[in-house]
């Protein structure tokens, strides 16, 4: 081990800086002709003592970490800044009544599992779902809207 490192550690490594010429006039930023060079000039530096370490890495739960990650709780729709949201899911005219008929099992899981707040909006023949204080995920939203879309347009009815 000892002489793969010392190997290492002995093998000179092009850069990419080697391979190019140095410009006319020296190291250091190209100046335009006829301008003054009062500024900074740079001018090229050697390394002599470079310290090459082997470093084993290890797995996760390094020992040596000056500190852990903090762990924080997932923050609720209200701590986000979350407004309420609604989705309003059309329903076909010919789905209505099924819907109506189905209307307590559909909405269980939704009030229920969701926290979600839903209404039959007859007048516009839609389904109309919003999000409430209580609601855990604002994802569920979407969801609930999807679960209505499918029930109602496909009329899959558990």
């Amino acid at each position: 081990m000892d002489a793969i490192v010392r190997k290492a550690i002995e093998t000179p490594v092009p850069m990419d800086d080697d391979l190019d010429k140095p410009p006319e006039g020296g190291y250091g930023p190209i100046r335009r002709k006829g301008e003054a060079s009062d500024g900074i000039v740079f001018q090229p530096a050697e390394v002599e003592d470079v310290v090459i370490e082997a470093v084993d890495e290890k797995e996760e739960g390094d020992g040596d970490m000056p500190y852990s990650k903090p762990q924080f709780p997932a923050l609720t729709p209200k701590q986000q800044g979350v407004k309420k949201q609604m989705r309003r899911v059309p329903v076909p005219p010919h789905r209505m009544t099924p819907l109506k008929a189905a209307w307590v099992q559909l909405i269980d899981p939704i009030v229920e599992h969701m926290k979600l707040q839903v209404r039959m909006n007859t007048k516009r023949r839609a389904v109309e779902i919003r999000n409430s204080e209580h609601t855990p995920d604002i994802g569920y939203l979407q969801k609930a809207a999807d679960y209505m879309s499918l029930r109602s347009t496909l009329g899959i009815f558990i």
